[in-house]
């Protein structure tokens, strides 16, 4: 892009009165600002699937946008819940009196204590103590009290749900690995990407603006940055592009425009202060090579410069006989 805003005009001398009449710009000093722009929209976070490995009538199911809480009923089959607990690893064989320790059982005893049945050790073992917990949260949740929890009773995802789109109705006939509903975090994040070119601008952790439909601006936070990879425009000309992940810092203002579009801009200083001139500064003297004209008391002066950076109509001057104050002559 910037090659485009470069003149490709002879460099010669100029009299004092033609350069008093050109337009200047300052050489400064200073970082070097990185900003892109890039479309998006508004999504609910971390999208799963809530699958039943019971098999059954479906008979209970929340309502789209309820928030399900660790402890609480993700949906019923066969008139029994299918019970949230948290944790990262899920659940891959019957909790029951003699089996082996692991970290499944670890998992199930710190949820146990989270929810007020369980004070002993939270270890791999299933315990007597543990065997006494799961039977008292049994007869919380009315489900028979015999220390044994099938596959599929409880499901263990990372996080609280809130309740999307259901898959089946009520009155289905759930086979196991039917997905029930879809579910999200209760955040929204703006999913969006830009050109790999502009991956510089995008640091996680730095401040966006994000405009929201309607125009409000909200502060947002780069929550993830992918890997590079090819995306075709409307068009179908492909563009190799960085995915990117932002959280609106003001949930209230984002919720409302789920599913809508928003604008991403993105900035980012380089720590290091570079000398810097416009882009339309640079004159193109041959294959590769570039000037700038330096007005004076004496006219102009054309100076051959290295180039290095460009970022946000600027671009970085690496060699060549230029100081900070200097005037360079710009197009107009």
């Amino acid at each position: 892009m910037a090659a485009k805003a470069l003149s490709s005009a002879p460099v010669s001398a100029e009299t004092p009165a033609q350069a008093s009449s050109a337009a200047t710009a300052p050489v400064v000093s200073g970082p070097l600002t990185f900003t892109t722009r890039s479309n998006g929209k508004v999504e609910f976070a971390d999208p799963r699937e809530v699958r039943s490995e019971l098999a059954g009538v479906l008979n209970g199911i929340p309502d789209t946008g309820e928030i399900v809480e660790q402890g609480q009923q993700l949906f019923r089959v066969a008139d029994r819940p299918v019970v949230l607990l948290l944790g990262d690893l899920p659940m891959w064989r019957d909790f029951a009196p003699g089996m082996t320790d692991g970290a499944d059982v670890e998992q199930l005893k710190r949820n146990l204590a989270d929810l007020g049945f369980f004070d002993g050790d939270i270890d791999g073992t299933y315990s007597w103590h543990a065997q006494q917990a799961v039977m008292a949260w049994q007869k919380s949740v009315g489900l028979a009290q015999d220390a044994v929890v099938p596959r599929g009773r409880i499901v263990f995802l990372p996080h609280a749900v809130r309740v999307g789109d259901r898959k089946v109705g009520l009155g289905a006939d759930l086979a196991p690995g039917t997905v029930v509903y879809a579910a999200s975090r209760d955040t929204v994040v703006v999913s969006t990407t830009v050109p790999v070119a502009d991956r510089e601008a995008v640091v996680v952790g730095s401040e966006v603006a994000v405009v929201l439909p309607g125009g409000e601006s909200v502060t947002g936070r780069v929550a993830s940055v992918g890997e590079p990879r090819s995306e075709e425009d409307s068009s179908g000309k492909s563009h190799i592009v960085v995915p990117v992940v932002v959280t609106p810092v003001d949930q209230s203002a984002a919720l409302p425009h789920a599913s809508l579009p928003a604008q991403v801009t993105f900035s980012r200083s380089t720590e290091e202060s570079v000398l810097q001139v416009p882009v339309s500064a640079l004159l193109a003297v041959d294959a590769g090579a570039y000037a700038v004209e330096v007005a004076g008391d004496d006219g102009v002066r054309s100076v051959p410069v290295e180039l290095g950076r460009f970022a946000d109509g600027k671009v970085e001057i690496v060699g060549g006989d230029l100081h900070e104050g200097d005037e360079v002559v710009i197009a107009e």
